[in-house]
């Protein structure tokens, strides 16, 4: 019987937990793992009892006629040009990164990470790559590569941190 290595099934526990995200342009998760064992999780989204992005996304399009009536639907917002640029500002401000979200749970909770990987299903941020340097993780698997030029330069960020980079693209 063949079975999925454990980089594969940790890998596919960051798939799942992105699915928890309620950002409405990425869905991203991540698992910190220790030996093969799950110590952290992180989805991105917004601070406990804060508005979420697609609460205020979908608020934004019905409320501001002008976006309602350039683009046919809420949909075509959501790919459109104007939406990421507003979305990379808000998100600036209010979203956590799930990377971010992992390394604070394992903080808040005395939770050993030092020497620890990471899986992520995009690679990291600037922001998540410094928080990952600082936390002491050791290797980073990533399935999809982040789109913004950022993607390749933190991964040469970790490089030069000594931390290993493993891709991980799982079937869909």
């Amino acid at each position: 019987m063949e079975r999925p290595s454990i980089n594969e099934v940790l890998m596919g526990c960051a798939l799942d937990f992105a699915e928890r995200s309620t950002c409405q342009r990425i869905k991203a998760g991540a698992v910190i793992a220790v030996e093969g064992h799950i110590v952290s999780t992180g989805y991105n989204g917004n601070a406990p009892g804060k508005e979420h992005c697609c609460d205020y996304f979908e608020n934004l399009y019905y409320k501001e006629p002008a976006l309602a009536h350039s683009l046919p639907t809420y949909e075509d917002y959501l790919q459109s040009e104007t939406f990421k640029k507003v979305h990379h500002e808000w998100a600036l401000s209010y979203e956590l990164h799930a990377e971010m979200n992992a390394i604070i749970y394992a903080a808040k909770r005395g939770i050993e990470i030092n020497g620890a990987d990471i899986y992520t299903t995009y690679s990291p941020c600037i922001f998540c790559t410094k928080a990952i340097i600082q936390a002491g993780l050791k290797k980073v698997y990533y399935h999809t590569l982040y789109e913004r030029k950022e993607g390749l330069e933190s991964l040469e960020i970790l490089k030069n941190n000594n931390i290993k980079l493993f891709q991980i693209k799982l079937e869909d």
